[in-house]
């Protein structure tokens, strides 16, 4: 059982709560009924991500079992079986879409467009460049979207861009480490990239995340007190350097695992975490 619950990739699950920024950005109150609608939206995409991380390592078994750490994944290891894993995938969608339908807010929309993306991802437009760094970041965008639908909460344009920018920022960091530090080039769209242009998107990314961030505080939401103003101010200092730590270590392996970065890199965590606090309490103070 463990192995099937490790090829769901748990770690990856955090992601989903994205759907909880529109209401927490807007400093919606969060009313019982609005907090049970949200976490239905977040369990839904928590169970479409998993089915689509099983089809992926489905279609790259072969090219997983020349890396170095993806070699161990269960499926790729054998650790489960190709039909148990399959059915874990087709009961992962089944739950995903009759949670989707439930919420209130029509979120099966975004949810069945995140299931055309990746699909068409892992089909091969993984193997065309910008789009497969486009496709991975949209579902980011997703997750935005039906958390704003969930909550009837509209997204600013400037929390749009933030959150694109953001998503894009890390997976172009990802395709830079993966260049650097493999020895194996298993992921054949690399080939396609220069180092030079992957960093130079990192940084201009990085850049366009903290100016929208900026455009989002004047323009984007409403700061009535001067515990907001003060809570904003800091989360904008925290964000200013998790994103030039990340710049740093963002051509180093580690960064080839968004997820292990911020648990890995003490600097990026703790920034990360003051960013989270000062954002979430900004937006929740009355």
């Amino acid at each position: 059982m463990k192995h099937h619950i490790r090829a769901l990739r748990p770690a990856q699950w955090i992601k989903s709560l994205l759907v909880l920024t529109a209401p927490i950005a807007a400093g919606e109150p969060l009313a019982t009924s609005l907090v049970a609608n949200l976490l239905g939206a977040v369990f839904a995409f928590i169970a479409a991500s998993s089915a689509i991380y099983l089809l992926n390592d489905f279609m790259d078994l072969s090219s997983d079992r020349l890396h170095p750490e993806k070699k161990f994944r269960p499926l790729t290891s054998g650790s489960i079986s190709l039909e148990s894993a399959m059915m874990l995938a087709v009961g992962a969608v089944v739950l995903a879409m009759l949670l989707s339908i439930f919420v209130e807010g029509r979120i099966y929309i975004p949810l069945v467009v995140y299931f055309v993306l990746n699909v068409s991802y892992s089909l091969g437009a993984k193997k065309i460049p910008v789009l497969e760094l486009v496709l991975v970041a949209s579902g980011f965008i997703l997750r935005l979207i039906a958390g704003s639908m969930a909550s009837g909460v509209p997204v600013s344009v400037w929390l749009f861009i933030f959150v694109g920018c953001g998503a894009l920022m890390v997976v172009s960091g990802k395709r830079l480490a993966e260049k650097l530090n493999c020895a194996i080039s298993i992921r054949g769209v690399l080939e396609s990239y220069q180092q030079s242009s992957l960093k130079a998107a990192v940084v201009m990314l990085g850049v366009a995340l903290v100016s929208s961030y900026v455009g989002w505080l004047l323009w984007g939401v409403e700061t009535t007190t001067e515990t907001q103003f003060v809570l904003r101010l800091f989360s904008l200092v925290a964000l200013v350097c998790t994103v030039l730590r990340y710049l740093v270590v963002s051509s180093r392996k580690i960064a080839e695992s968004p997820e292990s970065l911020i648990f890995g890199d003490r600097t990026i965590l703790i920034a990360t975490v003051a960013w989270l606090i000062c954002f979430v309490s900004a937006n929740l103070v009355a």
